[in-house]
């Protein structure tokens, strides 16, 4: 009985998280467009575009995946509850692909291998996303699926927010600001448009 309520509550929290996701998809993909270099946002998509055809036609890379998250749990054993959540959160090769790609502006060959590091981000982050997505799906064993579906939802939140900041970081044309402004402004709308229609007459 107690599971049964604790999977509902965290199914009407998915629900309360849906703008929310909606709005950062939106907010980044716009983002995205603005980057500053010549066929960037190509680059981004066609890391995406890669990922999945090697994923469904050639490879799943579950073992590059694991390795990653393996390195994570490692990083965080001093703290246990970490050694779980952290792997889920932190979208390890993406994260070392944007922190030396800051670092390699001092180099002052940033621009020229700027469109690679991109492509490898997208690609990088989406393997993660659907890794984790997986893992998430298979231990939920609820048919609704209440805890995957509130704890993906959570994932996307937090990779969505971090990798956005490390882009800010790094990328002319991406600003962290526009990005938590346009979200804010899609989200309040969806949340509007969402409660007028359901409880005004």
């Amino acid at each position: 009985m107690v599971s049964r309520i604790i999977g509902a509550i965290k199914f009407l929290l998915f629900l309360a998280l849906v703008p929310l996701v909606a709005g950062m998809t939106v907010a980044f993909t716009s983002q995205i467009k603005s980057l500053e270099g010549d066929g960037y946002p190509r680059y981004f998509a066609l890391g995406i575009l890669v990922y999945l055809i090697t994923h469904f036609f050639v490879y799943e890379l579950e073992v590059v995946y694991n390795y990653g998250k393996q390195l994570v749990s490692d990083m965080f054993r001093f703290f246990e509850p970490l050694v779980t959540m952290a792997p889920l959160v932190l979208p390890i090769y993406t994260i070392i692909l944007l922190v030396v790609y800051y670092f390699l502006k001092f180099a002052h060959i940033k621009h020229e291998i700027g469109p690679y590091f991109l492509f490898l981000t997208s690609f990088t982050f989406l393997m993660h996303l659907v890794f984790t997505a997986r893992d998430l799906r298979a231990s939920d064993e609820n048919p609704v699926k209440p805890n995957y579906l509130f704890s993906m939802a959570f994932v996307y939140f937090v990779n969505i927010a971090l990798i956005a900041l490390l882009l800010h970081s790094t990328y002319a044309g991406f600003s962290f600001v526009e990005f938590f402004q346009k979200t804010s402004q899609v989200s309040a709308h969806i949340y509007r448009t969402s409660f007028n229609q359901l409880f005004v007459p």
